[in-house]
């Protein structure tokens, strides 16, 4: 897990627009600090100074965001401040041991005697760079963060109405609403127990906030509650399978939930006698384990992409970042998807 957030955070920096950020950003640093130099040293004097600052500023720089992915963003402050001390002396050595054995091509161009400053120099001006690095990867973290909130309540809340748009939709519910009509007109002792999952699956997808966890328990009810108003859209039963060894836990709502209804909504019940769903749910302490089968056969999509793979893969990451796995295996007959959830410690 720690690989892949590190390789997570490296890709991320590894953007196009970040960085075109960082190459302006220095760029703009060394013109500053070049015009600044020029007005005491000769141009090529001051272009070295320039590259030697610019050198030393990014080193600081890179190797304290290096350290702050590793510690910070796996909330290890402690670690991150034990670790910033020793690299602030480190590199405050290699400076001052730079600084007193110039290297040949320094002793040319800067034909002065060898430093005398004081030692406590480099440690401070190390550490005045490296204190002002560490305040602007803290407020990019914040600001990624408050985004990062945005992004998960606008996610969520597009989740439920992409939900009730692809599954509750009219035609659905009309359905289901006459075959609880007819089960009623034959004095079915089952239209009241439709009518209450009807109502129940209604109440959930619709009150559940975005953010807030619900017991997986829960969700599995739902799930189960998805399956009884699906059965009714046939006079003989589904061969549908829903299993789950269930030991606590607490997830998003709407987590699970599209996933079995996807497998529902695109199973070939009416194409295949042989057609079949097959879901299991289970926790443990470790986490969560969903996986879940279905036949299918290929057809033209009816526009809206079975409430969207690419949005739930979407919600799971901004959710639950490096701590979940979504595999999805399409072999053109069957349809197989697995998710993993680790607990957060």
């Amino acid at each position: 897990m720690k690989i892949i957030s590190h390789l997570a955070y490296i890709n991320q920096c590894m953007k196009p627009t970040r960085i075109i950020i960082h190459v302006l950003a220095w760029l703009a640093f060394s013109v500053s600090a070049f015009l600044i130099m020029l007005s005491t040293l000769s141009p090529l004097q001051a272009l070295l100074r320039t590259a030697e600052v610019l050198v030393m500023v990014s080193v600081i720089h890179y190797v304290n965001a290096w350290i702050f992915s590793l510690t910070v963003t796996r909330s290890r402050l402690w670690q991150y401040a034990v670790i910033s001390v020793l690299s602030v002396g480190f590199l405050s050595a290699i400076r001052y041991f730079v600084d007193f054995r110039p290297l040949p091509i320094q002793s040319i161009l800067f034909p002065t005697a060898p430093s005398t400053v004081h030692w406590g120099f480099f440690l401070l001006s190390t550490g005045s760079v490296y204190l002002l690095s560490a305040v602007l990867l803290f407020l990019i973290r914040v600001g990624e963060n408050e985004r990062r909130m945005l992004r998960l309540v606008h996610a969520g809340n597009e989740a439920k109405l992409q939900y009730l748009d692809a599954q509750i939709k009219p035609h659905f519910l009309f359905n289901a609403l006459n075959n609880v009509y007819s089960l009623v007109l034959t004095k079915s002792d089952k239209a009241p127990e439709m009518l209450l999952s009807l109502t129940g699956m209604l109440r959930y997808s619709i009150y559940q906030k975005p953010l807030e966890k619900v017991p997986v328990g829960e969700e599995a009810g739902q799930i189960s509650r998805l399956i009884q108003l699906f059965s009714l859209k046939n006079d003989d039963p589904y061969n549908i399978e829903f299993r789950m060894n269930l030991s606590g836990g607490a997830i998003e709502p709407m987590i699970l939930v599209p996933l079995a209804e996807n497998c529902l909504k695109h199973c070939d019940f009416d194409l295949s006698p042989g057609a079949y769903v097959k879901i299991f749910l289970e926790t443990d302490t470790s986490g969560l384990l969903f996986t879940s089968e279905n036949t299918f056969a290929r057809r033209n999509p009816d526009g809206d992409g079975g409430v969207g793979l690419r949005n739930i893969r979407e919600r799971l990451e901004l959710l639950y970042g490096d701590r979940c796995r979504l595999e999805i295996n399409d072999d053109g007959a069957i349809f197989k998807v697995k998710l993993k959830i680790a607990w957060e410690k």
